[in-house]
């Protein structure tokens, strides 16, 4: 993990890329986060800079070596955001860190994908490699999760729970990065899940010269 930043930040922002992705996902997000926030992108194995190691074959090693790591940061308050698969290693994360009194999150931040309690394959896949490349054109390349899918995730808490819907498809974080950081960002500066669930009106719709901190768990 990367130096921390001399002064200690007021938020910690820890971010957990997409099953393909990376830590370079997160890059622009230093510039587009609140002041006083310091993101940590978490860089899993097999990916980015660690692409010679062996992946990650099991989520819970995954998540304990990462929550092992973010105790280490200083103890401010602490906001997880994941997107796609990154969403149930952040969640994983987030069981383990609220078992140490001192260091239970702030808020999870869940981005596209169904609660894991209900992940499941709704319809058998095809076989052909025709069949495949007809399947993924036809659903944009990775199923939509449903209104239902989301409001699912206020089932694993006892907390407040919140939801924004933003139009684009599975990546849209490409399209609007900036005001995803923003928000993400505010939830442990002066503003806590519902304050912000109130300025930002819900809508009933799902989404189809700074740098980062890269966690590297290690096996």
């Amino acid at each position: 993990m990367a130096p921390h930043l001399p002064s200690l930040p007021e938020l910690n922002l820890v971010c957990f890329p997409h099953a393909g992705g990376n830590a370079d996902f997160f890059a622009k997000w230093p510039a587009n986060a609140v002041s006083g926030v310091q993101i940590h992108a978490v860089e899993y194995p097999g990916r980015g800079r660690r692409r010679d190691e062996p992946a990650a074959a099991e989520f819970c090693p995954l998540a304990d070596e990462i929550a092992s790591h973010i105790l280490a940061l200083p103890s401010v308050p602490l906001v997880l955001f994941g997107h796609s698969m990154g969403s149930v290693v952040a969640f994983e994360v987030a069981r383990r860190l609220s078992d140490v009194e001192s260091a239970p999150p702030h808020a999870l931040v869940v981005s596209n994908i169904t609660a894991p309690h209900r992940l499941h394959r709704r319809d058998p896949l095809p076989v052909t490699d025709d069949g495949v490349w007809e399947h993924s054109y036809s659903i944009g390349g990775i199923p939509k999760p449903t209104l239902d899918d989301a409001s699912a995730w206020n089932e694993l808490t006892v907390g407040t729970y919140s939801y924004r819907g933003f139009t684009g498809g599975h990546f849209y974080l490409t399209e609007q990065e900036a005001l995803v950081a923003r928000l993400v960002s505010e939830l442990g500066i002066g503003h806590t899940a519902e304050e912000l669930r109130t300025a930002v009106p819900l809508q009933r719709e799902t989404s189809s010269a700074d740098r980062t901190h890269t966690i590297e768990p290690v096996h």
